[in-house]
C-alpha cells in the first residue's frame, strides 16, 4: 500500500488554518498542525502539537514530533500570524516591530531550514500565507505591512536557495471572512463579497501538487480588492 500524502500546516487549529487542514483531510492526506493558544483537536483525524512560531526552538521539536507521528510532509504550509492593532508612529517602537516579524516573517525561515534537511526523495513544497498587506500600505500597520513584504522576499530568496529539491511559494489573502478586525466595507471588493477558505484552496492545492517548475510566486486572492483604485 503506497503511503498516503502528508501536509503540516502552523497555525492550524482555527481560522483559515484549520479550514486547510480540513481541505487536505478531506482529500484522504495525513494532516499535522501546530497550535498555539487554540485547543488542540482529539478527534483522532488531525494530528496537533504546541508550539509558539516566534520560537525557533519550539516550532523546530513540534515539526520534529510531527514527523516522527505522521512521516515526513510531502508540503509545509506556514500559516501562523498576526495582525497587531494599530499604531501609529508616535506608539510603535522596534520591540514592536521585532515581535511582529517574530511571528509573522521568521518562521518560514525557521521551517526553509528544517525543511532543507529533509531526506532528498522528491519535491517538497513550502507554502506560505501572507496578505495583501505585503503590497499595499494601510493608515498605522506599519509592523503588519514590513513583515508581509518582508515575507514575500523571504519566499524569493528561499525559492532560490532550496531549490531544486524544494519548491516555495506564497498566497497573499485580501478581505477574509475568517479576520476578526479590519475588514474594508464589502462595497469596495469587485467580487462583491468577503473571502473564504474555499477561495483559497485551489491556489493551494496548485502549488501542493502541481507542476515543481512553479516556484517563488505570490498569488493574490482578493476578489479584485487591489483593483480598486
Amino acid at each position: 500500500m503506497s503511503r498516503k500524502p502528508t501536509v503540516f500546516i502552523t497555525g492550524g487549529g482555527r481560522g483559515l488554518g484549520r479550514g486547510l487542514a480540513e481541505f487536505f483531510l478531506d482529500r484522504g492526506w495525513q494532516v499535522g498542525i501546530t497550535v498555539h493558544t487554540s485547543a488542540v483537536p482529539n478527534d483522532g483525524t488531525i494530528v496537533a502539537e504546541q508550539a509558539d512560531v516566534s520560537n525557533p526552538e519550539q516550532l523546530t521539536s513540534a515539526m520534529d514530533r510531527l514527523q516522527q507521528r505522521l512521516g515526513t510532509p510531502d508540503v509545509v504550509i506556514s500559516n501562523a500570524g498576526v495582525f497587531p492593532p494599530r499604531r501609529s508612529i508616535a506608539e510603535l517602537d522596534a520591540t514592536d516591530l521585532q515581535h511582529t516579524l517574530q511571528v509573522n516573517t521568521l518562521p518560514l525561515l525557521t521551517i526553509g531550514r528544517w525543511m532543507h534537511d529533509l531526506p532528498s526523495d522528491g519535491v517538497r513544497r513550502l507554502i506560505s500565507i501572507s496578505s495583501l498587506g505585503a503590497f499595499e500600505v494601510w493608515q498605522q500597520r506599519i509592523d503588519y505591512h514590513t513583515s508581509k513584504a518582508a515575507l514575500v522576499a523571504l519566499v524569493e530568496s528561499l525559492a532560490r536557495e532550496l531549490a531544486p529539491s524544494i519548491t516555495v511559494n506564497s498566497i497573499a489573502p485580501g478581505a477574509f471572512d475568517s479576520a476578526s478586525a479590519g475588514l474594508p466595507p464589502v462595497e469596495k471588493i469587485p467580487a462583491g463579497r468577503y473571502g473564504t477558505v474555499d477561495d483559497l484552496t485551489d491556489v493551494v492545492w496548485m502549488f501542493a501538487t502541481g507542476s515543481p517548475y512553479i516556484t517563488g510566486q505570490t498569488v493574490i486572492v482578493d476578489g479584485g480588492y487591489h483593483l480598486r483604485s
